[in-house]
């Protein structure tokens, strides 16, 4: 697909328009306030030790050579796919796979339930030879040992191990769905399993290592509302549209004192369904201090409007960026916008999600969440203990003030 591209057919005319609309919006204050390339490209953390991780969303079909010259740009430490790059598109699987190898990008991936079109919820699936698992099996092979779903990868030098949640999870509550798949493919035969799998992938990594869970859909317990980060959107009545063992998982973990420092997934668009409305994209847990992020910004490719007054016609792509110190915490993280114009390259600052205070007070951090307008003001826990998280906000035009125990 070309670059040029950047409005799926699949948008209405009105649907476009906003999403472009908005782009410019936050292209023009962002084109006032480019990045430093020492905060957010060129080098990668600054501080000894911290960790960079550069989160790509759901794909849906959308990238080309200038992402992987995007991606090399920001200089991760280490990149991570949460999924949905086609239905069963495996030659652009292949393609990317190839693409990030070449450019020595150190990466992990976990596949989506679009990588899964043709097989996922068949409940007549023959078994591990039935011609509809062809696709999902040849991604699988694909893509090796970076696959972390139902499994991990460790990064010894950064202290960083990546735990696999459910692999091709279309989210919610029902198993039964895809209960003939994932028996074909991992033996797995309940939620309960599940859980079991992902939650002991968890804490046996090594205790001096930062735990970052990835999956393509987030875990249950966060949707109670329509633009809450896993809620659902497309019926009328708001519901959770989660996954149950991932949810487990990471409770049973944070019980073994052994909490995951951030988890990341795609599944549930930015956008609410309508395109006038978008999703609460972060959220952290106060009583394990994990932090949550969605990086399904769709379309994640855009036309560069600022820079067409000047003859060109560059291409923005969506990443988003994870800073995580050396002591395991997350300590910003960003949707970032990259400007691809033939061999120019350029960073914008498009959305800050989460951002730690440097000033602490012992293990006092004041996080901000701009998607909710919201100061977190936590005591992290030593030894991942419990914590109290206090917020005060305006959050989607309702007031909220709580406090969370």
């Amino acid at each position: 697909m070309l670059a040029a591209q950047v409005i799926p057919k699949a948008l209405t005319t009105s649907q476009a328009h906003f999403c472009r609309a908005a782009f410019v919006r936050g292209l023009r204050a962002a084109r006032r306030e480019v990045l430093s390339m020492s905060s957010i490209s060129g080098g990668g953390t600054s501080d000894s030790g911290s960790v960079r991780l550069v989160l790509i969303g759901d794909v849906h079909h959308q990238w080309d050579e200038q992402d992987v010259i995007a991606l090399k740009h920001l200089q991760p430490d280490v990149a991570l796919f949460v999924g949905d790059f086609g239905e069963e598109v495996v030659e652009l699987v292949q393609t990317i796979k190839q693409q990030v190898d070449a450019h020595n990008i150190p990466a992990a991936y976990v596949l989506g339930n679009h990588d899964a079109w043709h097989s996922l919820s068949k409940n007549d699936l023959s078994g591990a030879g039935d011609p509809r698992l062809a696709g999902t099996q040849a991604q699988l092979q694909i893509l090796g040992q970076d696959h972390v779903g139902f499994s991990c990868k460790q990064f010894p030098a950064h202290r960083l191990s990546i735990v696999g949640a459910r692999p091709f999870s279309a989210g919610g509550s029902s198993w039964n769905r895809a209960a003939k798949f994932n028996h074909i493919m991992f033996n797995v035969n309940s939620m309960e399993a599940s859980a079991a799998r992902i939650a002991d992938n968890i804490v046996r990594q090594p205790a001096e290592h930062a735990v970052v869970v990835m999956a393509h859909n987030g875990p249950a317990g966060l949707g109670q509302q329509q633009y809450d980060i896993c809620g659902r959107d497309w019926l009328e009545k708001a519901g959770d549209h989660g996954d149950p063992d991932l949810q487990e998982a990471l409770l049973t973990a944070a019980h073994a004192n052994r909490p995951a420092a951030l988890a990341v997934f795609g599944h549930m668009h930015h956008m609410l369904k309508g395109g006038e409305r978008r999703r609460q994209m972060v959220h952290i847990d106060a009583h394990s201090g994990t932090v949550l992020i969605n990086c399904a910004v769709v379309p994640r490719w855009s036309e560069d409007l600022a820079t067409q007054g000047n003859g060109n016609h560059g291409s923005l792509h969506h990443f988003t960026i994870v800073n995580m110190a050396a002591d395991h915490y997350v300590q910003s993280a960003s949707h970032v916008w990259v400007s691809v114009s033939g061999s120019n390259c350029q960073t914008l600052q498009h959305e800050d999600l989460v951002w730690t205070n440097s000033l602490r007070d012992g293990q006092l951090i004041r996080t901000y969440l701009s998607t909710g307008g919201a100061w977190i003001t936590a005591n992290r826990p030593e030894s991942n203990a419990a914590y109290v998280t206090k917020v005060v906000s305006s959050y989607h035009g309702k007031s909220a003030s709580k406090l969370t125990k």
